[in-house]
């Protein structure tokens, strides 16, 4: 399901008829609510196994809403990850390098692109005699976003992100936060910093489409009962951790949890784009 709401696999993935033994290995659902402020710049997706594999792609990723292509953004890097990971599972077996190789590729996508509409908005400025000063040329350029992802395959899970989206473990009553927040705040906070504002929790010091973007990557190992949550901010800033673990605690299928998460933010206030995935382990 990707989250404009499609559920039906494209023709070079497993059509439910030919139900593959990998599908039923998961549970997986996700929902969405649109910021007050702004059009989704969230773009989320989850992956079935492509035919003959016995993996899962799940991913979020949350455009940066200073620049003009956000929603842009958190598109192309979901869409591209899954296809160039498709591409080199045909020829290699999914490991930690080929994630990441996949993700230095998807970067320099953005970043390509990101150059082409710095170049068009240059071509057509000077047809028109007029000048765009730096600032605005970025805003109209740039292609940044977050992006946190998980390739499940096996008895592993490797995990990828960049920014300040979110992904959590819920194993056995428990809920671990599995990735650090990438920004000014958490910067400040890691030199002994007292003083943070909310602009410096909005502030990202790492993202897709930069060009000293830096991936972290890890693996664990997959657990029969485990729920994966990837979630943007919109969710982690209106609820906590331990409101996630109450919901995610509940005999639910992965949807309704996601689809519970979204109904917990909206009852709160819905303060921005608000994106969550859930993937349920069999």
């Amino acid at each position: 399901m990707d989250s404009e709401g499609r559920t039906t696999p494209p023709p070079d993935r497993i059509r439910a008829s030919e139900e593959h033994e990998a599908l039923r290995q998961f549970d997986s659902g996700s929902a969405q609510i649109e910021s007050p402020r702004h059009p989704q710049q969230d773009y989320c997706k989850v992956s079935p196994p492509f035919e003959g594999q016995t993996y899962l792609v799940a991913m979020v990723a949350d455009g940066v809403s200073s620049t003009a292509s956000a929603a842009e953004a958190s598109r192309s890097a979901v869409e591209w990850f899954v296809r160039e990971l498709q591409k080199r599972v045909e020829k290699e077996e999914i490991d930690k390098e080929v994630v990441e190789n996949t993700i230095r590729l998807v970067n320099i996508f953005l970043l390509s692109e990101a150059d082409r509409k710095s170049r068009d908005i240059e071509d057509d400025m000077r047809e028109k005699g007029a000048h765009l000063d730096s600032y605005n040329l970025a805003y109209n350029s740039d292609m940044f976003t977050t992006f946190v992802g998980i390739v499940i395959i096996g008895d592993k899970v490797i995990s990828v992100y960049l920014g300040d989206s979110r992904l959590y473990l819920y194993s056995g009553g428990q809920l671990a936060r599995m990735t650090e927040d990438e920004t000014k705040a958490e910067e400040l906070k890691s030199r002994g910093v007292t003083k943070i504002t909310k602009k410096d929790e909005s502030i990202l010091t790492n993202c897709l489409g930069a060009d000293d973007a830096e991936q972290v990557l890890d693996e664990y190992e997959v657990g029969r009962g485990d729920t994966w949550l990837l979630v943007s901010d919109g969710v982690y800033h209106v609820l906590s951790d331990e409101e996630l673990k109450q919901i995610l605690s509940q005999s639910k299928d992965a949807q309704s949890l996601a689809n519970d998460i979204i109904e917990a933010v909206k009852a709160k206030g819905v303060v921005d784009d608000t994106t969550a995935v859930v993937v349920k382990v069999k």
